[in-house]
């Protein structure tokens, strides 16, 4: 079994290298497509969408797991780009979907689209477990290497007393040696 040779490099730098090279940016394809304005009414959607079910925000940020903030923000327009995700889960919460919400756009987004979009979500996440995973594996052998460490040190540190206490023999054997010959 062979070594591999580790370049030195946080755990946070390399969580963000790894997104780097899996991220598509679909969050910028659904902005793209599902962008408020004339041709694109997902807003109104939703808006009707609370309506029909009578839920308030809180209830609607409760069940889509994101903060009551990010709901208001969405639904009074103060944010215009939501994630994928955010809308897709306020959706849902909704009993609706993602189509539902951009079926009036002019830009059709078709049941294919969708499917790759949520494939796009779902291999970030089995990513995101990855690197999570990949983590766990480097704190752990972090924490692994420090008690080494710990251990080599204190047995240096043993070994540097024994080294004085044979000097120091040493050094008696040698001052005895001497006065046994200068006796004779």
């Amino acid at each position: 079994m062979s070594k591999s040779v580790r370049k030195e490099i946080s755990v946070r730098d390399y969580i963000a290298e790894q997104l780097k090279k899996s991220i598509p940016k679909f969050d910028q394809i659904l902005r793209h497509l599902c962008t408020k304005g004339e041709a694109f009414m997902w807003l109104d959607r939703l808006k009707e969408l609370k309506a029909q079910t009578k839920m308030s925000n809180k209830q609607i940020a409760e069940k889509a797991l994101t903060s009551e903030k990010t709901i208001n923000r969405i639904f009074t327009g103060e944010n215009p780009n939501p994630y994928y995700d955010t809308l897709d889960r306020m959706a849902k919460a909704m009993g609706s979907s993602m189509e539902y919400l951009c079926s009036d756009s002019k830009i059709v987004v078709g049941t294919e689209n969708l499917a790759t979009l949520q494939e796009n979500v779902d291999a970030l996440t089995a990513d995101r477990d990855v690197i999570i995973a990949e983590k766990d594996v480097v704190v752990a052998e972090n924490a692994i290497l420090k008690d080494k460490v710990s251990a080599l040190t204190a047995e240096v540190d043993l070994l540097k007393m024994q080294l004085k206490h044979k000097e120091e023999i040493i050094a008696i054997h040698n001052y005895y040696i001497k006065m046994k010959s200068s006796e004779q």
